[in-house]
């Protein structure tokens, strides 16, 4: 048995897709939120399912905070050995310049059609920067490898460990250019443990390692990690090509553009940067207490 749960009037057309194919007998689509269902078996049991499949990533990843409901169905409805699609997600960081766009937003107040304006300087850089900029971003404006700054088991990871998290960063400057903010985009993995280990550890060899993704800062949580997802962590860490040979979903600059785009966080004031300098801080990111669809992200 196969079916699907969509809380929108989606639903309807999803059903009318499904019979449109035949699939009727086979498919069953469910109109209603994950939090509020029982589902039962054809044996009035709880449901048990083999595998979760959602496109819960927003911008940001995070942005909209579908990851939970998929968390709950796992929590409630998902085999002990069970598989989940999206596998693993990582979210990453590069250094931004773009000069074009930092010109247009506040040095264009430098004279408007002749007439003064400087004065709207800072004023431009809180209208301009206080909020995320979703854009397609050319690679040649990430100056610096990127950094990978949260990594997701989805079959093992809390709901709180992705409701808040920090972490640290430090870029080097491939080339002298204006720095301007930071790019934020993500990749999702489709894969299992065995595969992972086939893939990334083919010989075999004992594995050294301590479980951990990341250092956790006081007052945030972080689930430890099987041996196949921290080698895994260790080796996109590492920008290891091997990973790459895992199914994924990718939205970085020099991939072919999604509809997520990417992220742009711009700083309110631009800073030359010498070749080999660097740009070090932290990313602390937190759902908004108004409301939780939306992301608090401070740069530190």
């Amino acid at each position: 048995v196969h079916g699907g749960i969509e809380a929108s009037a989606m639903a309807d057309q999803a059903r009318n897709v499904v019979a449109e194919n035949g699939l009727q007998d086979v498919i069953t689509i469910v109109h209603g939120k994950v939090e509020e269902l029982d589902l039962k078996d054809h044996q009035g049991l709880p449901l048990v399912v083999d595998v979760i499949v959602s496109e819960w990533m927003g911008y940001f990843l995070y942005y909209e905070s579908m990851f939970e409901s998929v968390l709950y169905a796992r929590d409630h409805w998902l085999a002990p050995d069970g598989l989940m699609f999206p596998s693993h997600a990582a979210l990453y960081l590069n250094p931004l310049t773009d000069d074009q766009y930092f010109a247009d937003r506040v040095f264009f107040w430098q004279s408007v059609y002749g007439a003064k304006m400087g004065c709207l300087f800072e004023h431009a850089k809180r209208c301009s920067f206080d909020n995320v900029i979703i854009d397609t971003v050319q690679p040649h404006q990430c100056f610096a490898p990127p950094e990978l700054v949260k990594f997701v088991d989805c079959r093992t990871c809390s709901i709180d460990e992705v409701q808040a998290f920090k972490a640290t960063f430090s870029f080097k400057s491939t080339i002298m250019t204006n720095f301007h903010g930071f790019v934020g985009h993500f990749s999702v993995l489709f894969t299992t443990e065995q595969d992972i280990l086939n893939v990334l550890n083919p010989s075999h060899q004992p594995l050294a390692l301590n479980g951990k993704a990341e250092v956790v800062e006081e007052g945030y949580v972080q689930t430890p990690l099987s041996p196949a997802s921290q080698l895994l962590y260790t080796k996109l860490k590492q920008r290891d090509p091997r990973a790459l040979q895992l199914p994924t979903l990718t939205t970085p600059p020099d991939q072919t553009p999604t509809h997520w785009q990417q992220c742009c966080f711009f700083t309110a004031d631009q800073l030359l940067l010498q070749q080999d300098q660097t740009v070090t801080g932290m990313l602390e990111v937190g759902q908004n207490k108004e409301n939780k669809r939306f992301l608090d992200i401070t740069f530190h």
